[in-house]
C-alpha cells in the first residue's frame, strides 16, 4: 500500500472518529471512508454519503445518510493498518445472552399464529454474546471476510454514537444505476451438503412468499420493464440460500426513495404481510435488534445506490462482541430446527472474530 494511503488509514481509523470500510459484492478493491459525524435524513445532494438504517426505518426511525470526507481505495490485500478490532470497540454491553427457551418459545407462538392465519412468515431473532473481544489487525480481518464471501457486502461500520458494527451480507436490498434498478429476493436456507438435492416444501414456500411480495411492491410503485430470475441456490460460506434477482427501470429520482420505503423491511426479515408480522416482532422478540435486519451501503450525488440488507452482523464492544442471528418461520417451522439454524449463521462470523 503506498504511504499516503497508510497515514490516511491511520488517520481514519480512530475510535473517535465515523468512518466505513467496505466491499462490494464481486469487486476488486476495499474502499476506505472517513464520514461526517452527524447525519442528514435525506443523502446530501452535493456529495456522496453512507446510508444507515435500523429494521424500523420509517416507522419508528429515519434513515442516516452520512457525508463522506475523504475516500480511497484499495486492495484487501494491500490494506495493512495497524489498528487492532479490539482497539475498535465501543461501550460496554451490560446485558444477558438470550436463553434458547425464549426462542424456541417464540417460535412456537409464532406458528401458532400462522396456524390460527395471523400472517403467514415472520422473521424472529436473537443476540448471542461471547465475552472477550479479538486483537486480529482490522486489516487482517476484512482480507479474511472477502476471501471467505467475495460475494457478500463486507462492512466495518463505525461510529461514536451507533457502534462498531461488522457486516458480511449477501442480500442485496435495493441497487440503482442510472434507470436501472435491481434488488433480489432471498429467503430459504440450509447448510451446504454434497448431494444435498432438491429443497424442502418449507424453504421454496417461504421463497416464494418473498419474493411475490417483491414484485408486487415494484409494481405497485412504477419499476417498468421488470424482468426476474430464479430462484437459484446462492451458497456463502457453509450456508445455502434460495435467491431470485429482479430487475427493471425508474422514471425518476423519487421512485427509489419510494421503492425503498416500500420494501423495507422486506420479508426476508420482517414477514408476511409486513405490518402483522412486524407488531408480532416488536411484541415477542423483547430486545432491541439496533441497526440488525435495517440496511447500509454507499450512495453517490448523483443518485446511484448500492443498499444492502444488514445480516450476518455482529456488533463490537470494549468487553466483547454480540451478534445477531434470525430464522424465517413458517407454520411448517420446528423450534429446534430453527434454533439450529440460527446458530449456524452466528458461525459465519464468530468463525473470523473470535479467533486471534
Amino acid at each position: 500500500m503506498h504511504e499516503d494511503s497508510t497515514f490516511l488509514s491511520g488517520s481514519i481509523l480512530q475510535e473517535d472518529q465515523a468512518f466505513v470500510l467496505y466491499h462490494l459484492p464481486g469487486a476488486d478493491m476495499l474502499q476506505v471512508s472517513l464520514l461526517a459525524p452527524d447525519a442528514t435524513a435525506v443523502p446530501p445532494a452535493d456529495a456522496a454519503s453512507f446510508a444507515v438504517g435500523r429494521f424500523d426505518c420509517f416507522t419508528q426511525s429515519e434513515p442516516c445518510f452520512f457525508r463522506i470526507r475523504i475516500s480511497y481505495s484499495v486492495s484487501p490485500g494491500e490494506f495493512r493498518p495497524e489498528q487492532s478490532l479490539a482497539g475498535l470497540g465501543i461501550g460496554r454491553y451490560e446485558g444477558r445472552d438470550y436463553e434458547k427457551a425464549l426462542f424456541c418459545a417464540n417460535v412456537n407462538r409464532a406458528v401458532q399464529a400462522m396456524e390460527r392465519g395471523e400472517f403467514q412468515k415472520v422473521v424472529l431473532s436473537r443476540p448471542k454474546w461471547k465475552a472477550g473481544v479479538s486483537a486480529k489487525q482490522t486489516g487482517t480481518l476484512l482480507r479474511e471476510l472477502c476471501a471467505a464471501y467475495p460475494l457478500s457486502f463486507v462492512c466495518l461500520f463505525h461510529h461514536p454514537q451507533l457502534g462498531c458494527w461488522i457486516t458480511a451480507t449477501p442480500e442485496l436490498l435495493l441497487n440503482r444505476s442510472g434507470d436501472i434498478l435491481q434488488t433480489v429476493s432471498l429467503a430459504g436456507t440450509r447448510v451446504s451438503a454434497e448431494g444435498a438435492g432438491a429443497w424442502g416444501s418449507k424453504e421454496l414456500a417461504e421463497q416464494q412468499w418473498v419474493t411475490d411480495y417483491i414484485q408486487h411492491v415494484l409494481e405497485d410503485n412504477g419499476v417498468r420493464d421488470l424482468e426476474r430470475q430464479g430462484p437459484e441456490t446462492l451458497r456463502t460460506g457453509h450456508i445455502e440460500h434460495l435467491r431470485t434477482r429482479f430487475s427493471g427501470r425508474i422514471s425518476n429520482k423519487n421512485t427509489f426513495g419510494e421503492v425503498l420505503k416500500a420494501l423495507h423491511p422486506t420479508p426476508a426479515v420482517g414477514g408476511v404481510p409486513k405490518e402483522r408480522a412486524a407488531a408480532f416482532i416488536s411484541g415477542q422478540e423483547g430486545y432491541d435488534r439496533q441497526l440488525y435486519s435495517g440496511f447500509c451501503g454507499p450512495v453517490d450525488a448523483d443518485g446511484s445506490a448500492s443498499l444492502f440488507v444488514q445480516l450476518r452482523t455482529a456488533r463490537i464492544y470494549t468487553n466483547g462482541t454480540l451478534y445477531f442471528v434470525g430464522a424465517g418461520i413458517t407454520a411448517a417451522s420446528h423450534a429446534e430446527a430453527e434454533w439450529e439454524e440460527t446458530e449456524n449463521k452466528y458461525r459465519i462470523l464468530a468463525q473470523f472474530l473470535q479467533s486471534e
